[in-house]
């Protein structure tokens, strides 16, 4: 997966799978390790959390 674009405000991207597909992402959040990316994306699918508490949790650091 490579990244393409990303907006300045950090809000969208578009990244690249392969050779010809591409997805429009919208970031939450940006982590610096990968066992918290999982963690609070499995609580996310799961109804745990919600988007706008990720982004809370992130305004809060």
């Amino acid at each position: 997966m490579k990244i393409l674009f990303r907006n300045p405000d950090k809000k969208y991207s578009i990244q690249r799978h392969g050779k010809k597909l591409c997805s429009v992402v919208k970031v939450l959040r940006d982590y610096d390790n990968e066992k918290d990316a999982i963690e609070d994306l499995s609580r996310l699918i799961t109804g745990e959390i919600t988007e706008q508490d990720l982004v809370e949790k992130l305004n809060d650091k």
